[in-house]
């Protein structure tokens, strides 16, 4: 299993990278026959710690390898998208207080959750990397009640993305819900945000990814008819952040509202472009 991993990984290919604020894309393709592109490689990064996730592929474009950066974790996939083994690299480890040499290995055993987590990566295609090197009138249609199939998409594609971050699962809590606070404009039609809810173990980690969840709200925003904000949410609490649309076409993080007077037990009413931070 090795050696196939080091077959995909040594194809020669095209490379082109892209840069959105501090994450880099790659993508890595070879040209057919039939002049379509087929790609080899994708990879999202950040750019100041390399920390991300890697994709290879099949000739019939299905995932056959993941690789998680930051940890250098490796997995490889069956033709269907299920898991086969996790590789392990040749290193150094100490046994009895002395040095030794292990070889590599593979490990084919794995919990539901992490064979589910993994699998569900694997069955994404790295679409939310591969989707920055599209032509932008294919990635963004107007928000109307045709885009249902793109709204759906946005959301798998930021669940996925989310996902990729050490112990974060975005429970079935997560939904579309009215707005809290009424969008300015009132001939918009932006009347409901999405909230992603998040398990409770990376929730901290998930929210210093502050670029991914702007592009994640983003994309979901503009995706999804009627939707004017989307909310990053710790499950079962009161924790959350938001990022939203703003009259003037831009999408940003809501600010913190004026804290909870504890001796009126009141809170000034929110304004859009706020947030309650001290709940």
């Amino acid at each position: 299993m090795h050696k196939q991993f080091e077959n995909y990984a040594n194809q020669p290919c095209d490379r082109q990278t892209k840069d959105e604020k501090s994450t880099r894309y790659m993508v890595c393709s070879v040209e057919r026959v039939t002049g379509k592109p087929r790609v080899i490689s994708a990879s999202s990064s950040l750019i100041e710690t390399g920390d991300g996730i890697g994709y290879w592929f099949t000739e019939e474009s299905k995932v056959a390898a993941i690789r998680f950066f930051h940890s250098g974790e490796l997995f490889m996939f069956d033709i269907d998208g299920k898991l086969k083994v996790e590789l392990i690299s040749a290193q150094k480890v100490m046994v009895n207080g002395e040095e030794q040499f292990q070889k590599r290995s593979v490990r084919t055993k794995f919990d539901q959750a992490t064979r589910d987590r993994l699998e569900k990566l694997a069955k994404g295609g790295g679409e939310d990397i591969l989707s920055k090197f599209k032509p932008k009138s294919k990635q963004i249609a107007p928000k109307t009640d045709g885009t249902a199939n793109l709204c759906t998409k946005a959301i798998r594609q930021g669940t996925i993305r989310l996902e990729t971050i050490p112990n974060v699962t975005v429970t079935r809590n997560s939904r579309f819900a009215p707005l809290s606070t009424i969008y300015p404009d009132a001939k918009s039609g932006l009347n409901r945000r999405y909230t992603f809810t998040l398990s409770r173990g990376g929730f901290g980690d998930a929210c210093k990814a502050t670029e991914m969840r702007l592009e994640i709200a983003r994309q979901v925003i503009n995706s999804c008819a009627g939707v004017a904000e989307a909310t990053f949410a710790r499950d079962h609490t009161g924790e959350a952040g938001t990022i939203g649309l703003f009259p003037n076409g831009s999408i940003k993080q809501f600010s913190c509202a004026t804290d909870f007077d504890l001796r009126t037990r009141t809170r000034p009413p929110l304004t859009w472009g706020q947030q309650a931070c001290n709940l």
